[in-house]
């Protein structure tokens, strides 16, 4: 029961941590995209879609081309002393701060011929700079494309970042609460929902 507890508290710190450091990534983004892109960047909405949607393809081919299928595979995301179990701590340096084995996996999967990787991380990559290539039609001054086209590619390659690590850390707190816990919240949050109602 201690043990559990204790679970649950390192769960909900991660889970705050997680969010804040979404919300300040998310927020540095749009500030960085605001500062290099041109003032009227937001007018050309398809840009910033094709970048975001090339972000999550690529996030895609990381996730499922890493480690991180790996760990997910034959039920192990719950096994203690697996892949998942890991301190806050641990987490952090092998998993966010320093993500030396993610960069290892998904090089032995390029040079193993890995169409699992490749195909989706080449979509990505394709579609960001086919994005970009697009603000050079939208945007007749050189320097006012070549920015557009900057903020595209900061703009993919972040949610990208982002992506890849909100999969990281859902994936860690899941083991952390266990499946039992997330049905007792799945359980809250419908009681409440119907309450609401």
């Amino acid at each position: 029961m201690e043990q559990l507890i204790h679970d649950s508290v390192i769960a909900i710190l991660g889970a705050v941590a997680a969010v804040g450091a979404v919300v300040v990534a998310v927020a540095f983004l749009w500030g960085a995209v605001g500062r290099i892109a041109p003032h009227d960047y937001h007018d050309v909405p398809m840009l910033q879609r094709l970048a975001v949607i090339s972000g999550l393809i690529l996030a895609a081919g990381i996730v499922f081309g890493g480690p991180t299928a790996q760990a997910v595979a034959k039920y192990r995301l719950f096994e203690a002393g697996g892949p998942w179990d890991l301190s806050l701590s641990d987490f952090l340096a092998e998993r966010i701060l320093v993500p030396r084995r993610i960069v290892a996996e998904i090089s032995r999967h390029l040079a193993e011929g890995s169409w699992a990787t490749i195909y989706p991380t080449a979509s990505g990559l394709a579609l960001a700079v086919g994005s970009a290539l697009l603000a050079y039609r939208s945007w007749r001054e050189r320097r006012l494309a070549v920015r557009a086209a900057l903020g595209t590619l900061i703009l993919a390659f972040s949610v990208a970042v982002i992506a890849f690590y909100a999969a990281e850390a859902s994936l860690w707190l899941i083991h952390k609460a266990n499946f039992w816990a997330l049905g007792i919240l799945t359980y809250l949050y419908q009681r409440r929902r119907n309450a609401s109602h």
